[in-house]
């Protein structure tokens, strides 16, 4: 398979994100003329390049899906910013959520934030802090869940098909 094979599948890739070959260039710091170049097939890009290019994908298609509005691609400060925390959460992942994450997703804090942080003897600033980084493990712990299920469905489909190969071996060679 040549690269201009893998690199048209991959920009399409890219495409589904609203994610152009001009911003892959200014995050990974690839000459956007060595792109157009991979791309029309009249060049290549390293190995490295395309490797990056691939890990590039994976993190924008997850800040895509994570991000409640569609993603500026265009401002490279805030993406690369993003990309940072990103990489860092898959370095250090959260723990799992606590008792007491469990307890404050389950409080009635929505009615009135600044009576429940006084409740607690914490400033309301403290308590919004206290949320965010519940649902940080909460989200965490789903996204881990979501992807242990896919992983489950995939080699359930893989057994699947493994079985009526075998099946349909042994069924050809019993004629």
């Amino acid at each position: 398979m040549s690269e201009f094979d893998e690199i048209v599948p991959l920009l399409d890739e890219y495409d589904s994100v609203d994610m152009k070959p001009k911003h892959i260039c200014g995050i990974l710091g690839i000459s956007e003329t060595a792109m157009s170049r991979a791309k029309n097939g009249s060049g290549r890009l390293s190995g490295q390049e395309m490797l990056d290019m691939r890990n590039l994908l994976v993190d924008c298609k997850e800040l895509a899906r994570r991000s409640p509005l569609p993603v500026s691609w265009s401002d490279l400060r805030a993406v690369r910013k993003q990309l940072d925390l990103l990489r860092d959460e898959k370095k250090h992942p959260p723990e799992n959520p606590t008792h007491e994450d469990f307890q404050l997703m389950s409080s009635e804090v929505g009615s009135d934030p600044a009576a429940y942080a006084a409740k607690l003897g914490i400033s309301t600033a403290e308590l919004l802090s206290r949320i965010n980084e519940a649902l940080r493990r909460f989200d965490f712990t789903i996204r881990k869940m979501q992807e242990s299920t896919q992983d489950l469905r995939d080699l359930a489909v893989a057994n699947r098909v493994e079985f009526e190969e075998r099946k349909a071996n042994q069924f050809g060679r019993s004629k």
